[in-house]
This record gives structure tokens, C-alpha cells and sequence, in this order.
């Protein structure tokens, strides 16, 4: 079973920030230049954790090569 979008779904930078375990003001400047990917739903930045780590796989992968 596919995984629920309550349970993937973050929004606010806060709830982001706590999930990644760094300080908000961090994560809201990689939101503001596109370093994650990140989405704004009104006001509020919004992201999905299987997104984040995707990219954060991603990020690695280009590493390595």
C-alpha cells in the first residue's frame, strides 16, 4: 500500500526545518533559491517527505559519479 499523504505531506517551514533537523531560517532561504523542493500552497511552503528524500538520493548519486 501506497504511502498516505497525510503522513508525506509537511507544511511550513517549521514542520520541515524539524523534520531535517535544521534551523528554519536555513531551510527557508534553500526553499527561496530552489535548493529543495519545496512548494507553496497560499502562503505557507509545503513538501512532501518522499520528495525531499528523493532529491536528497538524488543529490548523492551526482556525488558518487
Amino acid at each position: 500500500m501506497g504511502v498516505e499523504i497525510a503522513d508525506d505531506l509537511m507544511i511550513g517551514i517549521k514542520p520541515i526545518a524539524n523534520w531535517l533537523n535544521q534551523p528554519v531560517r536555513k531551510i527557508f532561504y534553500m526553499a527561496e533559491q530552489g535548493h529543495l523542493p519545496l512548494f507553496k500552497i497560499g502562503n505557507n511552503w509545503a513538501g512532501r517527505k518522499s520528495t525531499i528524500l528523493q532529491h536528497i538520493a538524488e543529490l548523492e548519486a551526482a556525488q558518487a559519479a
